[in-house]
């Protein structure tokens, strides 16, 4: 006799940028172990493909998140983590004034999407040559930021986003997939951009939409608020 079939709700929420449905489910317990590994490893590459897995799992839409743009990679992991164990996660907050930490919580109901300036992601560095980028995926977003644990938009970390996102290059006779090319080729083209074209790429990827939870927590030892802001996938793991 087979055990029976525990049925599994479904959720729909939009994408960010083309408003299209995408239908999930909420962790079951083989990916919250997953989850756990996760948490638990120091290995980048471990810590990405088990986050991938873990959402790719829950996403019933056919879509490849790996793909996605970062942003929506993490608001999906957000409405499934809500979904799975709760909106509330609690968090560890220091008091700027005397230092010690304090106990408070997160309402993942509270999380925004910033949408930021409209974006152009076909850039002109000459008269004749040019870029067409694309968002960071997740992989790429959390490789810089797990490394440097902030992404700087200059010096090495943005030539590696960059190259990272270049979709195609383009003059007038031409189009280049960048995928056709090796990271190296891709640097050397890059660090041959004049300073001040470099202005204008870095621009792409500080208008692109944001996931942020930013609110205001009482100390008990000032009563006084402190600013919480959160920005970064890995911090919703808590």
């Amino acid at each position: 006799m087979k055990l029976p079939k525990i049925e599994v709700p479904v959720y729909k929420t939009k994408s960010i940028l083309e408003n299209k449905e995408i239908v999930y489910r909420p962790f079951l317990v083989k990916e919250e172990k997953i989850l756990l590994t996760s948490m638990q490893t120091e290995n980048i590459d471990d810590i990405i493909e088990n986050l991938i897995i873990v959402v790719q799992n829950c996403v019933l839409t056919d879509i490849d998140v790996a793909e996605i743009p970062y942003f929506e990679f993490v608001n999906l992991f957000i409405k499934i983590r809500s979904k799975s164990l709760g909106e509330i996660i609690d968090i560890n907050v220091v008091d700027p004034e005397n230092k010690k930490p304090f106990d408070s919580e997160m309402n993942l109901e509270e999380v925004q999407i910033i949408k930021g300036k409209k974006n152009n992601n076909k850039i002109k560095i000459t008269d004749n040559v040019g870029l067409i980028l694309k968002f960071p995926n997740i992989k790429t977003h959390l490789s810089l930021y797990l490394k440097n644990k902030k992404i700087n938009l200059s010096g090495d970390n943005l030539i590696k986003l960059i190259v990272c996102c270049i979709d195609q290059i383009f003059d007038e006779e031409n189009v280049y997939n960048a995928k056709d090319y090796t990271e190296e080729e891709m640097i050397e083209f890059i660090e041959n951009i004049p300073a001040a074209d470099i202005k204008n790429i870095s621009e792409f990827f500080q208008n692109m939409p944001k996931i942020i939870y930013e609110k205001e927590h009482t100390s008990p030892y000032t009563k006084k608020n402190v600013k919480v802001t959160v920005e970064n996938i890995i911090d919703f793991l808590i």
